[in-house]
């Protein structure tokens, strides 16, 4: 992960001038991450699918799955497999050519489908949040972001062993960097830090590197 960063950091360099990137796009990204679920302390890692779409000037609607497995940081051949869902609609508003400022409220879904000792125990969470922060293009072609995201979920898990249910708070910051070498393609990376109460599928810092295709808002 740290050399991919590396050349990530590498490649932003002198490239042709292009106008602020559209809100609707495609993109693949492979994601990694710390969690705490059940006090157990886990690595993540897996792909993600997201795609946005720009609307009537100052709008957007934004999905996105991901599909994720995790293996405990001690060794142990143990896994929990994951599937994420996660929705969010907004307004981007402009403040200079360069500038917008971003609000929206999301929703995310994520299902725990088992582990290798317990291919039918499962866990489920739901989480409501939202998403404040600047959206920046330095130089038009180096897009940047940074966002608070703070809401409420809750979650039950059910096996042979047990049921239970829980809720947990969580307020997290993002912080987002894309490179475009043409106005369709890009390269990127999040990251998010994190604050949240254990028991939730993402307690811990996670990182994402992404391909983007975009193209120009349709309505």
């Amino acid at each position: 992960m740290k050399k991919l960063m590396i050349g990530l950091a590498a490649t932003v360099v002198a490239a042709p001038a292009m106008a602020a990137a559209p809100w609707t796009y495609v993109q693949l990204a492979y994601l990694e991450a710390d969690s705490d679920l059940y006090e157990v302390d886990t690595r993540t890692t897996g792909y993600g699918i997201e795609g946005s779409l720009g609307f009537l000037e100052n709008w957007h609607v934004q999905g996105a799955y991901g599909k994720l497995k995790g293996e405990e940081n001690d060794g142990s051949p143990r896994f929990d497999r994951q599937k994420v869902y996660s929705i969010r609609i907004g307004y981007h508003g402009d403040v200079t050519e360069s500038l917008q400022i971003v609000a929206d409220l999301g929703y995310s879904k994520a299902k725990l489908d088992g582990d290798a000792t317990n291919a039918d125990s499962g866990a489920e969470t739901t989480f409501y949040d939202l998403r404040v922060g600047p959206r920046y293009f330095a130089g038009e072609k180096l897009e940047l972001g940074a966002y608070i995201i703070a809401g409420r979920g809750k979650g039950m898990n059910d096996d042979d062993a047990y049921y239970d249910k829980f809720k947990y708070s969580d307020m997290s910051f993002r912080a987002d960097i894309q490179y475009h070498f043409t106005p369709a393609w890009s390269i990127g990376a999040r990251f998010n830090l994190k604050d949240g109460d254990a028991g939730q599928a993402f307690e811990g810092d996670s990182v994402g590197v992404n391909i983007r295709w975009s193209f120009a808002d349709r309505w």
